[in-house]
């Protein structure tokens, strides 16, 4: 990444770029984060916008100050509905300077490809000469400085984790347990959210806030639904905005229903959603074989003669409660039920994360033998099953003793579901609770936690001449995870670096041990990747608030240097004079008489002062030493009085010249030692740390300027003589030479310390090429070198070579200092 680029969090840039236009909007920003408010009022950003909205677009009613922040440039269809958003939650944006990057001026609407583009920049003289931001219509934006690319929005996201991977990479993680049922027709309860399924097309019914990781745990990619109906009460998240917003450009539009005004609909482009309100009229969608139709506060699925009727309320997917059905029997509709997670006489159960497979008819008399038949055999053995051959030899032990907890082993062939719907009418209900009782709790997680999926299968059975549901195995063995440890159902935004570290120690302790190696190694290798960048946005923000302190010192320094150069070609400007004018009446306040308006001449003025002075001395010698004591004291106040009243107006033009100084001598390439491999040298920022860490270490006050010296206490670090002994920060010893001063003993041992870190570094980057040391290692190492070191350079370089990827991005960087 490029130096000027510094990415703060995991979707948040800050990107500086010193020719854009005014001071004020050197630093650009893209995403947000609460981050932003360590770097405090004094740095304002230029917001640029785009239609994926990095960060989370919420988090910009808390951060976004109309008061500092004033403008914002974007494509004028996402920064309008930006501006809605904002307006609609009550930011006052009437300070705010906005500008459309289609009418900023585009000076190259015929060029057809990026490389013409870059062409065209290269030889206008004007673009070639500034900064600037590029927008394009799928989302990126890309930073020129002049005419080099230095940040590319959607490569750089992809970098690090984002939102959009997550959410990719989790469905795609948990569908393979999955994906054979999601080829038929059926529903499937996970939370708060049903999921409405018909040869792999999927529609959401929730009231869930989380209804995307809802989504994601069944193995459902959120970006990839054709409906979504949200209830009232359902409160929207970035990853519900970004589930919608980074589908497909080729995907059709999402069908987005709802009852309530939503006041972030506006920033969703209708070229990718179609609102739809319920109140108005019914609504009506064809999913695959599937129906759905809504109308105000009720929704209807049909499919394979079943219809089932959800009445929106607070709690209408929560567990134990009733979806109400009817089913088709010779032409006659009956009622039947579904209870969540739940069990209740004659309702069939549905099992939150399994599949509910609609089917006309069932007519397999052995399910239940050859439902075992698919179990692996660790698992048989761990609950110490034999198979039988026939479903009648399980008929005297269908029902479990209800004195036994002993559940698991007959989980599937004896469930109270079955019992009630399958087993026995006549079931009474001083059994039935008494089954509820054992079973409390129990639900479709806790199918999970046996290590299995099954597909539950709702259909008319022929020989029970009614409806009925069986279990089949809908997939092989899987790997089970807490949801409080697992890191896929943990985005990153969610929890700091300690935090992390905390459930991957958990991690290691109570579930590494007990699953299969590949899901061992998927999970923690996730969690060493989250960690890795959490690291990294913490190094950049330090990195950010180093580089903010070096511009403003470089700031002052240019603009001395253009006072000293307009002064030498005007002389004194107005205020200057002005200046010097206040300082010569101080002065005269304390001159008495006509006797100093005689003294026009310079050498009378010279003479008589000398006189003056040796008759001072001499009364001094003559008076008592309690006296002289007095009087010294009197003129030491007098002249610390005197000097502080002229210092008030001088001090400021001293010190701007002295740094003039220093910045003419620190870029003076003749002058400057470098180091043997990447020629660094100290830099300003190295002057001042160093030079005052080496002073003070060995009793000397801090660098300061002449005319700072009378106030400061401790020895004058300017003046030390030849045989003086000096200790360095790293305990070495150096005997001062003449014509030694601080300035050049601190280069001297800084350049030494870089060449002895070039070394290491350089071994420790071979040994990582050959494969001796991992790249963790390598980083590791390498921020210990950082952690010694005290050059700017030194530390910058680090950085980089620890943010990069692997070997073959670490000798780009290397060529680049050759």
């Amino acid at each position: 990444m490029n130096k000027r680029v510094f990415q703060i969090d995991q979707e948040c840039f800050i990107i500086y770029v010193e020719e854009l236009s005014s001071k004020k909007e050197r630093f650009l920003r893209i995403g947000n984060s609460a981050f932003l408010k360590e770097f405090g009022e004094n740095l304002t950003f230029v917001t640029l916008l785009s239609k994926i909205y990095p960060g989370d677009p919420f988090h910009e009613l808390d951060i976004f100050r109309p008061d500092v922040d004033r403008k914002i440039i974007g494509l004028r269809d996402i920064t309008k509905r930006f501006l809605y958003f904002l307006k609609e939650n009550n930011i006052n944006i009437n300070k705010v300077n906005i500008v459309y990057a289609e009418e900023a001026g585009n000076l190259f609407k015929e060029v057809k490809s990026e490389e013409d583009f870059l062409k065209k920049i290269e030889h206008n003289k004007k673009i070639s000469k500034h900064s600037f931001a590029s927008f394009y219509s799928d989302g990126n934006i890309r930073i020129f400085n002049k005419n080099e690319v230095i940040f590319d929005l959607l490569e750089s996201m992809y970098n690090k984790l984002n939102e959009s991977q997550e959410i990719k990479r989790l469905a795609y993680y948990f569908l393979r347990f999955y994906k054979e049922s999601y080829n038929k027709n059926g529903i499937i309860h996970s939370n708060g959210s049903l999921f409405v399924f018909s040869e792999n097309n999927f529609a959401c019914i929730t009231d869930s806030s989380s209804w995307v990781k809802d989504a994601v745990r069944v193995g459902i990619d959120p970006t990839k639904l054709d409906l979504l109906y949200l209830t009232e009460k359902t409160t929207p998240g970035v990853l519900c905005l970004k589930s919608i917003l980074n589908r497909d450009k080729d995907a059709p539009k999402i069908k987005l229903i709802h009852n309530e005004k939503i006041r972030w609909e506006k920033l969703l482009s209708p070229d990718n959603v179609l609102s739809l309100n319920t109140t108005k009229k019914s609504i009506s969608h064809k999913l695959g074989n599937i129906n759905l139709n809504f109308k105000e506060d009720k929704i209807t699925i049909s499919s394979s003669g079943y219809k089932l009727f959800l009445e929106i309320n607070d709690t209408f997917l929560d567990k134990g409660n009733l979806i109400k059905g009817k089913y088709s029997e010779s032409n006659i509709k009956k009622d039947l039920e579904l209870i969540i997670d739940d069990f209740k006489k004659d309702s069939i159960t549905l099992y939150s994360c399994n599949p509910l497979i609609f089917e006309k008819f069932i007519d397999e008399n052995n399910y239940i033998s050859k439902f075992w038949e698919n179990f692996p055999v660790s698992v048989l053995k761990n609950n110490s099953l034999n198979i039988l051959s026939d479903d009648s030899e399980y008929s005297e032990d269908f029902i479990p003793d209800i004195k036994s907890l002993e559940f698991y082993p007959k989980l599937y062939t004896e469930t109270l579901r079955r019992i009630n719907s399958e087993g026995s009418k006549n079931i009474s209900d001083k059994v039935f609770k008494e089954y509820s009782k054992i079973l409390k709790g129990f639900s479709g997680n806790e199918i999970n936690k046996n290590t299995v999926i099954i597909e539950q299968i709702l259909g008319y059975g022929i020989n029970e001449k009614r409806v009925c549901a069986r279990d089949f195995l809908g997939s092989k063995e899987i790997t089970y995870f807490n949801e409080d440890i697992n890191p896929f159902l943990n985005f990153q935004k969610k929890a700091e670096k300690k935090e992390w570290l905390e459930m991957q120690d958990e991690y290691r302790k109570n579930y590494r041990k007990n699953i299969d190696n590949n899901a061992a190694n998927l999970i923690g290798n996730r969690f060493t990747e989250i960690i890795d960048s959490k690291q990294f946005y913490i190094e950049e923000r330090e990195r950010l608030k180093r580089f903010m302190e070096s511009v403003i010192i470089k700031e002052k320094q240019k603009e001395s240097l253009e006072r000293a150069k307009k002064q030498k070609e005007t002389g004194y400007a107005k205020d200057k004079k002005e200046d010097l004018d206040k300082t010569r009446k101080v002065v005269e306040t304390f001159e008495t008489g006509s006797f100093f308006e005689k003294l026009k001449n310079k050498k009378v003025f010279f003479i008589a002062a000398l006189f003056l002075l040796a008759l001072l001395i001499g009364l001094l010698f003559l008076l008592p030493f309690n006296f002289n004591k007095d009087i010294r004291s009197f003129f030491s106040k007098q002249s610390k009085s005197i000097y502080n009243k002229v210092n008030e107006t001088t001090k400021k033009l001293v010190l701007d010249k002295k740094r003039e100084d220093r910045y003419i001598k620190s870029n003076n390439s003749e002058n400057i030692k470098r180091s043997k491999n990447f020629k660094f040298f100290m830099t300003l920022l190295d002057l001042l740390n160093l030079t005052n860490v080496v002073a003070e270490k060995n009793g000397y006050h801090k660098i300061v300027e002449d005319f700072e010296k009378p106030f400061m206490t401790g020895k004058d670090p300017d003046w030390i003589y030849p045989g003086n002994v000096l200790n360095m920060p790293d305990s070495s010893r150096i005997t001062v030479k003449k014509g030694d001063n601080m300035w050049k003993l601190c280069e001297t041992f800084l350049i030494n310390q870089i060449n002895m870190h070039e070394v290491e570094i350089q071994g420790l980057i071979e040994k990582n090429k050959t494969g001796e040391i991992s790249m963790e290692k390598l980083r590791e190492d390498l921020l210990k070198i950082k952690d010694e070191s005290y050059s700017e350079m030194l530390r910058d370089f680090i950085d980089e070579i620890v943010q990069a990827k692997d070997s073959d991005k670490i000798e780009i960087i290397l060529q680049d200092l050759k």
